[in-house]
């Protein structure tokens, strides 16, 4: 086999999910931000209107139990250095994360495949957003879900591990 020099580095899984628990805590926020300031032309192109600002009420409710969530992940993979395994019993705290981020995929895809059945014309690329936001949580939601199973089985204390280490891949 030639190499050619290529060596390519992961960052730690802890990190990962640490900077993805940050990342989604400051999109959520800006979510809300650019929803209320397109709100008028957002009703317009789609084409509904709504009493009472519905909409960003229920946009609000939502992306605060996303942010709740990310929070848990936050708190549920962040390092202990006192050298007590208390990481390793914290990570509990990244179920939330991973029920609330589940129905979040869900309700993405189905959202996206709604939009493109009920939409017309160039509005349809209004679809691909709900779309491409549900891959980015699935390929998220593998990733937390892999942590967590790591997490849990050196809590476990076996010897061999059931799943190859990605911070061991090179």
């Amino acid at each position: 086999m030639v190499s050619f020099g290529c060596h390519i580095v992961f960052c730690r899984l802890r990190t990962g999910v640490l900077t993805l628990g940050f990342m989604l805590l400051i999109f959520e926020p800006a979510t809300i931000i650019l929803m209320w300031y397109f709100l008028l032309e957002l009703r317009k192109v789609l084409g509904y209107t709504l009493v009472f600002y519905t909409d960003i009420n229920i946009l609000a409710s939502i992306c605060l139990v996303n942010m709740i969530s990310n929070i848990f992940l936050i708190c549920g993979c962040n390092k202990d250095y006192s050298r007590r395994n208390l990481d390793l019993r914290r990570c509990w705290f990244c179920l939330p994360w991973l029920i609330v981020y589940g129905i979040n995929i869900i309700l993405a895809f189905g959202l996206g495949i709604v939009g493109f059945i009920h939409l017309d014309g160039h509005t349809r690329a209004f679809s691909l957003v709900p779309l491409a936001y549900g891959t980015f949580i699935l390929v998220s939601h593998v990733y937390v879900l892999y942590f967590f199973i790591e997490q849990k089985q050196k809590l476990s204390g076996v010897a061999i591990r059931p799943v190859l280490s990605i911070s061991t891949i090179t």
